[in-house]
């Protein structure tokens, strides 16, 4: 799957799930979670909106104490 489909899927499971009740999100993590093999707990913040994929996903660890010219 490419990075755009894959964006483009998530978006469209995010929608349908937040107008589910809970029966239905149940049923929906469980295929979200065939498709893209995660774990259920990131599967659902996903859909609730708490991850997102991509380029906003923050840097871990120290920051460096050296400038680019050291």
């Amino acid at each position: 799957m490419s990075q755009v489909s894959y964006k483009e899927y998530l978006e469209s499971c995010r929608q349908r799930y937040l107008s589910r009740n809970r029966l239905g999100r149940s049923a929906m993590i469980d295929d979200f979670i065939d498709v893209f093999c995660w774990d259920c707990k990131h599967a659902s913040q996903a859909l609730n909106g708490k991850v997102t994929p991509g380029n906003k996903a923050r840097k871990r660890g120290s920051k460096s104490t050296h400038g680019e010219a050291e």
